[in-house]
């Protein structure tokens, strides 16, 4: 891993649009750093770091770009009204897909379970982040997938 990607990307989100209703505040955490978060041991933060060495770069580029933790928090989160325990849900399910450790089928009722809202809602954020962050890496995340669910 570049010395880059093991910084958490988070800024507070005070310069964001204040004048959207709908805005809901919170931190900007990419799927890497939402499960960085609250890790201290450094036995921990190599183990979770370790998670990311051997997949690929449009997986990667999801997980550690910034541009992921815009989409969660001004798409979604402005969209769908989340408030910042979501939005951070919402950031560590998309990581445990991109890994392989949750199977897409579940996605939606993941979404739903976690963040505790009504499945058509769920099946609005799944949709949209299926349809626009996931598209530039579908190829790859259809590989995770095949390989850690061959029967599904």
């Amino acid at each position: 891993m570049t010395e880059s990607s093991n910084q958490i990307s988070t800024t507070q989100t005070e310069d964001l649009e204040q004048g959207n209703p709908n805005f809901t505040g919170g931190d900007y955490l990419t799927p890497y750093s939402a499960g960085i978060r609250g890790l201290t041991e450094e036995e921990a933060l190599t183990n979770y770091g370790s998670k990311f060495n051997f997949i690929s770069q449009p997986i990667k580029n999801i997980l550690f770009d910034y541009s992921t933790a815009e989409f969660i928090e001004e798409k979604l989160g402005v969209k769908f009204g989340l408030d910042g325990v979501q939005k951070k849900e919402i950031a560590n399910l998309i990581r445990e897909v991109l890994l392989g450790n949750i199977f897409v089928g579940d996605f939606t009722q993941m979404i739903q379970t976690k963040l505790n809202i009504d499945e058509e809602k769920s099946k609005n954020i799944a949709s949209m982040i299926v349809g626009e962050l996931f598209q530039p890496a579908l190829e790859s995340i259809k590989a995770v997938q095949r390989t850690k669910f061959p029967e599904r």
